[in-house]
């Protein structure tokens, strides 16, 4: 298997008074063609360390490779075209700009990296998303559920090899959910990775590897996860019925 990820004893600490540490000791790796869901309380740190894994925030110690390429020694220039090819990333709050319209999100990362539009693949995923929104629509006229959409439809469009998700079910209803995870679990037949925050057990276990996270540090990794074996990971922490 090839190795998509690898993080080796990163930290991440805030240069406040006193200096707050948001991640402790992260060892993990993750595989083409694996789907990887990390799970934890609010706060525990799942989102920065997302971030921290992707390239969109720093480290303040430890080593992280996308494709085989370390982020801690790559140049600003290096590590945006890295983001334009290679990683996807969808976001909990869309990301979406507000001055262009559906379409023009949609497109915009093939845009920045200089590459077609596939008009039947478009369709195709618009189809797969299920967005009822106009093309021409702009995304302040949108739910915040279609705004999802939009946004999973973005990060699936440019093909990566690998695709960040932070929360990219949280405003769907309950069939939506469980299509986008399809959509992105379908990804990984082909060869991509898909490393995803989520607070929906229900989901986490159909991955293929989920990792607990709390207080910043990882506190179980189970493969092939159960709701079994989940529930009582987090039960300290988590009302189920949230979920």
């Amino acid at each position: 298997m090839t190795n998509l990820l690898v993080a080796q004893h990163l930290n991440k600490t805030l240069a406040t008074t006193p200096p707050r540490t948001l991640l402790h000791d992260i060892n993990l790796t993750a595989n083409a063609g694996e789907f990887l869901s990390i799970v934890g309380p609010s706060g525990s740190g799942k989102t920065t360390l997302l971030r921290c894994l992707s390239g969109l925030d720093s480290l303040t110690s430890g080593n992280v490779w996308l494709d085989q390429e370390a982020l801690t020694t790559m140049k600003p220039a290096k590590l945006a075209k890295l983001r334009r090819t290679t990683v996807s990333f969808i976001f909990q709050q869309y990301n979406l700009l507000p001055a262009l319209t559906v379409y023009d999100n949609l497109v915009l990362p093939l845009r920045l990296a200089k590459r077609p539009v596939d008009q039947n693949q478009l369709n195709q995923l618009l189809a797969q998303v299920h967005l009822t929104a106009k093309l021409n629509q702009y995304p302040n006229t949108l739910s915040g559920g279609e705004q999802q959409k939009v946004a999973i439809a973005r990060a699936l469009l440019v093909n990566t090899r690998l695709i960040f998700a932070d929360e990219p079910t949280g405003a769907l209803d309950a069939q939506s959910r469980q299509m986008v995870f399809n959509n992105l679990k379908a990804l990984t037949t082909v060869g991509t990775c898909v490393v995803m925050v989520t607070h929906d057990l229900e989901l986490a276990a159909q991955t293929d590897c989920a990792i607990v996270l709390k207080d910043g540090r990882i506190t179980t990794i189970f493969d092939h996860p159960t709701m079994a074996q989940l529930v009582p990971a987090l039960a300290d922490h988590w009302e189920v019925a949230s979920c």
